[in-house]
């Protein structure tokens, strides 16, 4: 009886802790997926993509608007990704930089083509990769940091992967590093209406991980469990909404990078 008692009264004094814990609604960005950018000047800022507009808009953290900039996309792509928005990344001056991926649709082939591009807050242009649809950046010990990317040639069947490794001046801010792994990961087609075909390598000291798949919101759409002896895992999408979606690599010691996943019927 008496530890009956003290269970009661644990739980009634558990109420109050769990009742204070809310979650605050700051911004809502209407109509853009936002991402958070790290630099070592200006410290955090928020970005938005605008596909309509063809920009990328930064924003305080107060969410104040603080730049805007206007990307070149080549005629009939839409903007796809934004992806790296750092200072000192891909240059040593202290603008903006970023990393864009476009896109376009071949409605007769039925296949998509893509166009990456690097330039900084003035427009530009660093780097510019015909075909180049996913693309990561990760620092190699003893060589510096690389991008990698990966272009894609849907227009022959079957398809090739062509990869690009690019030395890079730049760091990756410390906090990525901290905070989140880019491990050899890439999914295809993206977008995507029927089946979609995750490849990924996990690192040696992670025997398994959850693939997760999140919708805008951050809710959990999709989980699967996967391990290291099959780097290879084909996704049934066509029970997916169409909209934009992030797909992830979970575990004990291992969180990577947000990879963007379009749906499309």
């Amino acid at each position: 009886m008496k530890r009956m008692l003290f269970v009661m009264v644990s739980i009634v004094f558990a109420l109050p802790m769990l009742t204070n814990a809310q979650l605050t609604l700051e911004k809502t960005y209407s109509g853009v997926s936002a991402g958070v950018a790290q630099t070592e000047t200006y410290g955090s800022k928020y970005y938005v993509m605008d596909v309509s507009s063809a920009q990328c808009k930064i924003y305080n953290l107060d969410h104040s608007l603080w730049k805007t900039i206007t990307l070149s996309v080549p005629s009939n792509y839409y903007l796809y990704d934004i992806q790296y928005v750092t200072d000192h990344l891909f240059n040593s001056d202290n603008s903006i930089e970023l990393l864009y991926v476009c896109y376009n649709y071949n409605s007769t082939g039925q296949y998509y083509t893509y166009e990456t591009r690097v330039v900084t807050e003035t427009g530009a242009q660093l780097l510019a990769l015909p075909g180049a649809g996913y693309n990561w950046i990760t620092d190699v010990a003893g060589a510096g940091t690389k991008l990698f990317s990966y272009i894609y040639d849907y227009s022959v069947s079957p398809y090739t992967v062509t990869t690009k490794v690019y030395a890079i001046p730049g760091n990756l801010p410390s906090v990525v590093n901290e905070n989140l792994k880019n491990v050899n990961a890439k999914a295809w087609p993206n977008p995507v209406s029927g089946s979609l075909n995750i490849e990924f390598d996990l690192p040696k000291d992670v025997p398994s991980a959850n693939l997760i798949i999140r919708n805008l919101s951050g809710q959990v759409v999709r989980s699967f469990h996967v391990d290291g002896y099959f780097g290879n895992l084909m996704v049934d999408a066509s029970g997916l909404a169409s909209g934009t979606y992030f797909w992830s690599l979970e575990g004990v010691g291992l969180k990577t990078v947000a990879h963007k996943l379009i749906v499309s019927h």
